[in-house]
């Protein structure tokens, strides 16, 4: 059985943010109570829409951000009042791919500075050591070591995430934090980084935090999910769990919107009703209520416990307490 990794309990995190003419200034709750555990060598995604926490959920878990509140764990150590001092030696065994390919490298370095920096600030090698061993991280990423003298804007979207890719594996990390890695990309090179991913995923052991809103690409590379709205996990299972039976109400609503390739199944879509509320301003009891179709009188009064359904099916609604 798999160890685990990372541990994150009631992880919190606040923003001050100022709103109205006067620039009153107000509590954004972009984190608000997050728990999981992540295996090692194992895929967790952190899925929902856009703005829900997801992002800010992993640059906590690396201390790129500050928790109001709450415990992070590596590997039994608590790490959540590290200072950067502190923080340094753990760097080398959590990394990140970012996003944006073409925002994410510097563009007026060369491939084989920025590929060989992590080896710069993380080991002893000797440059000409760094160069060989990121010509080999190119190889490795599927590009030809000829490109270690080019910049990034010669190469295309998906050729930069490769780029990226290498880069964070280059001190061997036992974990990646992979922040929407694909969504930049074309559909057809998508596949490809994915399945890069899943093929160094076996060859070095690494876990991944795979955050994303795209369910179609999550059903591809996880392990387990866990569904995120408005700051709050509201059900964690395993991907084949989760996509079979769907229990909270907002994960059924998100999967009923995934399209499917057999234009003769019809797939009842399920239609949630209003925008999502502020975390500035979010409402009492289940973030959720206000949109559920299925909400209760004490869904607007009493925030929903976690309750385990079996196999380590973990949700967060009245219906199941």
């Amino acid at each position: 059985m798999s160890k685990t990794l990372v541990q994150v309990k009631d992880l919190r995190k606040t923003f001050a943010v100022k709103k109205g003419f006067m620039g009153k200034k107000q509590d954004l709750k972009a984190v608000d109570g997050v728990s999981f555990e992540i295996k090692e060598g194992e895929t967790l995604s952190l899925v929902g829409e856009s703005g829900c926490g997801k992002s800010t959920t992993g640059r906590l878990i690396l201390k790129l951000l500050q928790p109001t509140s709450g415990q992070i764990l590596i590997r039994d150590e608590d790490i959540t009042e590290y200072t950067d001092n502190q923080m340094r030696p753990l760097r080398r065994d959590m990394q990140m791919i970012f996003q944006d390919p073409y925002s994410s490298l510097n563009p007026r370095i060369k491939i084989k500075d920025l590929i060989s920096e992590p080896l710069q600030v993380h080991t002893d090698m000797k440059k000409e050591e760094q160069y060989q061993k990121a010509a080999a991280l190119l190889e490795i990423v599927g590009l030809d070591r000829d490109n270690m003298e080019k910049y990034p804007h010669e190469f295309s979207g998906g050729q930069r995430q490769r780029i990226g890719i290498a880069r964070a594996i280059s001190v061997h990390p036992r974990l990646l934090v992979a922040d929407e890695p694909v969504s930049a990309l074309d559909v057809s090179i998508q596949s490809q980084v994915l399945n890069l991913m899943q093929d160094l995923q076996k060859e070095m052991g690494l876990a991944y935090l795979f955050i994303s809103h795209d369910l179609s690409v999550v059903e591809h590379i996880s392990t387990r999910v866990c569904v995120m709205y408005l700051g709050r996990i509201v059900e964690t299972a395993t991907r084949d769990e989760l996509y079979g039976t769907p229990l909270h109400p907002y994960t059924r609503a998100l999967l009923s919107a995934v399209p499917v390739a057999d234009p003769e199944l019809k797939k009842e879509r399920i239609l949630l009703q209003g925008d999502i509320p502020s975390p500035v301003n979010p409402p009492s009891g289940c973030n959720f209520h206000t949109r559920c179709p299925e909400c209760r009188d004490i869904c607007s009064q009493v925030i929903p416990k976690t309750v385990d359904v079996g196999n380590g099916h973990l949700v967060s609604c009245h219906l199941y307490s």
